[in-house]
Order: structure tokens, then C-alpha cells, then sequence
């Protein structure tokens, strides 16, 4: 990912440079899909080395957003210069994976073995 990643970095600087410079939220966007681009590569790696089946897609958009909203927070006082991000790939890889690490709390559901038998009828039905 050598190459790829300098080309990701040096684009991801210009367009973060005009953002900060002028605000505009169209560079913000543009940011996003180059961050969501490199994350989507880090996760699929990821997932082919530890041979694991995930939303490739989810985990790359949480990556990105993890990114992203550093710039949506505002300046603290205790900060002389707004975020900024020197290496792209080096922060996309630690939102990967801090969103594959994450211990978010999802409701379960818990439902019967016959509900789960009628819902799968169900669904097979549709299906046909």
C-alpha cells in the first residue's frame, strides 16, 4: 500500500489545506471519500488476513466519520491550531481499528427457537 497511500496522503493535505483555509464544506466532503477509500482498504486487508466476513462498508464509513468529525468539533482553548492531520493513512489506520476493537452495546433480541422457525418460514416464502 506504499504508493497508494503517498498519493492518498497527498491529496487528503491539499483538499484539508482549502478546508481550513476557506471552510468550505464541499473539501469536507471530498476528504471524506478519500479517508473512506483508504479505510475500505485497510478493513478488506484486514479481513482477508483473519479470514473474517464483516460489512466491509459499515467499518470503512465509521473509520471515516472517526476522522472527520475531528474536524467538526470545536477548537478547544487548550489547542493553538485547529485538528490536522499530517499522515492520512496513519490516522485512518487507527480509526479502523478503533472501530474494529470497539465494544459498542447492541440490544439483543432474545426470541424463542419457534419464533425464530416462523420468521425463517417467513422469510423463505418471500424468497421463492
Amino acid at each position: 500500500m506504499g504508493k497508494g497511500n503517498k498519493e492518498h496522503n497527498d491529496l487528503y493535505n491539499e483538499l484539508q489545506d482549502a478546508y481550513l483555509a476557506h471552510g468550505d464544506t464541499a473539501q469536507l466532503g471530498k476528504m471524506y471519500e478519500v479517508a473512506r477509500q483508504v479505510a475500505r482498504n485497510y478493513v478488506q486487508k484486514y479481513c482477508r488476513t483473519k479470514k473474517l466476513y464483516l460489512d466491509v462498508e459499515e467499518l470503512s464509513h465509521d473509520a471515516a466519520m472517526y476522522l472527520i468529525n475531528r474536524y467538526l468539533r470545536p477548537v478547544s482553548p487548550k489547542q493553538s491550531k485547529p485538528f490536522y492531520v499530517k499522515r492520512l493513512s496513519a490516522y485512518i489506520y487507527f480509526g479502523v481499528m478503533k472501530v474494529l476493537y470497539a465494544d459498542y452495546k447492541k440490544d439483543v433480541e432474545i426470541i424463542s427457537y419457534e419464533d425464530y422457525c416462523s420468521m425463517r418460514l417467513k422469510h423463505e416464502k418471500i424468497s421463492l
